[in-house]
């Protein structure tokens, strides 16, 4: 799996080589959904051949469905953790203390019989926003179906129609723990979860991952120009610099006009003026340090000039 960073290099990458955006997302969406769905049937067909109760008393679809959208919900729920957290260990466990906290506090709920009121509202909005939580309820509620935890007793097969119609929680003593989410509810927030937490990542990304590509400013959606339906009017505050786009754009050239990147102490690279015809090979010598790794990380959309700008065939390496 790719970090954060690595993912949003190879982005870059791609980008520049030409590999257009809806294929970039399908492509993506494809790496999480296909070991999603393999890591839900694996576990699923586990639990049934092992003989697991829980597993053994229910049907293959309930656990399935459940575990593709938790897995689904917990990949964009991390991705959208990443923006803020670098290392992918920290992200791992901050995820999984959350995972932790919505286990803790779904069996708190029902040893103490915790009620839902006005004055636990906060706790009611972060656990309906938490995928964790919302599968640890219908784990608990295909327990609730299959047998009773208490005397062992069978009550019947758990399969998806009473998973969701829920009346079967009528019928037991812990029905009222259910009266706020129920077992559908939680199935259709975990949905929503996915759709949420990837659209969160994929906007925080921008906003907040300077280092690897993203300066782009909290308002950038609502800007016709990322969608591509207007130029940028930062383009054309001079002539060189329009001129140097139209002929980026006109001869599928990549142009650099006063190319800069500064970090904290250094100066990587300054004022690099150059361009490189359609066709042609480049190459960028010199000693350690003189600035050909953040000539090729700046062009490639990975760190964002300080000064100057650079151009892909008319597309700005700043957009």
């Amino acid at each position: 799996t790719l970090s954060g960073e690595k993912a949003d290099h190879l982005l870059a990458a791609l980008r520049v080589i030409g590999l257009n955006e809806l294929a970039y997302w399908a492509a993506w969406t494809a790496a999480f959904f296909v070991p999603c769905v393999g890591g839900a049937f694996l576990s699923t067909v586990s639990g049934i051949a092992l003989g697991i109760r829980v597993y053994d008393k229910c049907s293959f679809s309930v656990h399935f469905v459940a575990m593709v959208l938790f897995l689904q919900s917990y990949a964009a729920f991390a991705g959208c953790l990443s923006s803020f957290v670098k290392r992918p260990r920290n992200v791992n466990a901050t995820t999984f203390g959350l995972m932790l906290f919505a286990i803790v506090f779904t069996e708190l709920s029902k040893t103490y019989q915790y009620s839902w009121d006005t004055s636990s509202i906060f706790m009611m909005s972060l656990c309906s926003i938490l995928p964790f939580y919302h599968y640890c309820r219908i784990f608990r509620a295909i327990a609730l179906v299959a047998y009773d935890p208490d005397s062992n007793d069978d009550f019947g097969w758990a399969d998806m129609s009473a998973i969701v119609n829920g009346t079967f929680l009528n019928e037991r003593r812990e029905a009222e723990e259910y009266q706020e989410f129920t077992p559908m509810f939680s199935l259709l927030m975990m949905g929503f979860c996915v759709i949420f937490y990837a659209g969160l990542s994929w906007y925080l990304g921008q906003v907040f991952a300077k280092d690897e590509g993203g300066n782009l400013s909290w308002t950038f959606p609502l800007r016709p120009s990322y969608w591509g339906f207007s130029k940028p009017t930062e383009y054309l505050r001079g002539d060189i610099i329009a001129e140097e786009r139209e002929l980026s754009r006109t001869d599928h050239s990549v142009r650099c006009y006063k190319l800069s990147k500064a970090y904290e102490e250094i100066t990587a690279l300054s004022e690099l003026t150059m361009s490189v015809n359609d066709g042609t090979l480049l190459a960028v010598l010199g000693h350690n340090g003189a600035g050909k790794t953040t000539l090729i990380k700046v062009l490639n959309g990975v760190h964002p000039p300080t000064h100057g700008e650079a151009f892909i065939f008319g597309m700005s390496v700043k957009e």
